[in-house]
């Protein structure tokens, strides 16, 4: 999966200095620019909408084996219709909530019928490739998930009872398709980065220090300062702030810390019905002073070198010692290729190009969906932005000094 992150990042790349070339570019930002947010040789760069469209991409090639090509902004039949998906997905939910939805729902799922007909052509396409109808689990059919995903499923020794439908199949490509959230978590890094230039000019330091521009899974993940950034700034402020699984049956639930009840006993656990939602507030145990300690709301990625406040943390979750991927048989599925994505992603982006915050400081403001969504207070009719100073690098990996 690495040369399609790379291969994307540096497309990504490509495009904000495109972007900031041309200042008169409407795609720049959904809002001009204010005269003090002027910088030489940067531009007010609405850095969330293309972030979007390269993660997009990565979705496409190394989830489906399809190019969507979001970044280069043509009309494409694929990304349209994975979009419609994804928003069908969420509309969907709403009758989990809100009584009288339902309508809503039966609408939202009448739309789920074009990502079945694309998993069905490209089972087809696998098929025409293996001159039958099975597979050889050997033989090779392309290496991105959704076709790893069928060759399985297809693989002669596989009996009739255990191969998945082909509507379960279908089903597989929101799986693949959550793109948004790896776009999200990016911005707020950048957002992250911005507000804290040092960090910034260290990782960039380390990452500069590369003299690979593609360098292989293992050299990124014995960068020190870069891990400790991406677990810093998923410890803050994680993707999902919130999730709320449902019981799948009856159970006692015990409490850590046992609270006192109106008749003065003490709580140690409660019950659940099946079927019940809990509610997980994600990012309130990630800064919780319990876990991490008096400094727990403070942004500070050295936190993850020294070890002062991990090693006390000890949050069941599959990552870091946070609950930020959720734990147990029920974590996200799709973490480690997160993971890479993201640090592929801040690689080759801080090597080419500077992040800072716009001097007319605009209140960023976060709304929790299943995924957050970042707007801008005073500009929410303009949709989800996230804007940044953004200016391009010279070779060595600084600013011109005709930039500062």
């Amino acid at each position: 999966m690495a040369p399609v992150f790379y291969d994307v990042a540096y497309q990504l790349c490509d495009k904000f200095r495109q972007l900031v070339a041309d200042k008169n570019n409407a795609g720049l930002s959904p809002s001009p620019p204010r005269p003090i947010d002027a910088v030489s040789g940067g531009a007010k760069t609405e850095v969330l909408k293309y972030i979007n469209m390269a993660t997009f991409d990565v979705t496409g090639l190394a989830g489906f084996g399809h190019a969507f090509e979001a970044l280069s902004e043509k009309p494409n039949r694929l990304t349209s219709c994975m979009h419609r998906y994804i928003a069908a997905f969420f509309e969907a939910r709403l009758s989990d909530y809100l009584a009288g939805t339902y309508h809503i729902q039966i609408r939202s799922e009448s739309r789920l019928t074009p990502p079945k007909r694309i998993a069905g052509e490209r089972k087809n396409d696998i098929l025409q490739q293996s001159f039958g109808e099975g597979i050889n689990k050997k033989q090779d059919i392309g290496n991105d998930l959704f076709s790893i995903l069928i060759k399985a499923n297809m693989a002669f020794d596989l009996e009739p009872h255990e191969r998945l439908s082909d509507e379960v199949l279908a089903d597989q490509l929101l799986t693949f398709a959550r793109s948004e959230t790896v776009a999200t978590s990016l911005s707020i890094f950048l957002r992250l980065l911005s507000e804290h230039p040092d960090v910034q000019n260290r990782l960039r330091t380390e990452l500069v220090s590369v003299d690979d521009d593609r360098p292989p899974v293992e050299v990124l993940d014995n960068l020190p300062y870069l891990d400790a950034f991406v677990r810093e700034a998923l410890r803050f402020f994680p993707a999902a702030p919130w999730v709320h699984p449902s019981a799948t049956g009856n159970a006692t639930v015990p409490l850590g810390t046992p609270i006192k009840g109106k008749d003065g006993k003490l709580i140690t656990s409660f019950n659940i019905d099946e079927r019940s939602y809990i509610f997980l507030p994600l990012r309130a145990m990630n800064i919780s002073t319990t876990f991490w300690g008096p400094d727990a709301e403070t942004f500070d990625p050295s936190r993850f070198l020294d070890h002062r406040t991990v090693n006390m943390a000890k949050l069941p979750g599959v990552y870091g010692n946070m609950i930020s991927f959720l734990a147990g048989p029920r974590n996200c599925i799709g973490y480690r290729f997160a993971l890479l994505q993201m640090k592929v992603m801040l690689f080759a982006l801080l090597r080419d190009l500077e992040f800072r915050e716009l001097k007319s400081k605009p209140e960023t403001v976060y709304r929790p969906s299943p995924a957050v969504r970042a707007y801008v207070k005073g500009e929410e009719h303009l949709g989800v932005q996230a804007p940044l100073m953004v200016i391009p690098l010279d070779n060595s990996g600084h600013v011109s000094k005709d930039r500062c």
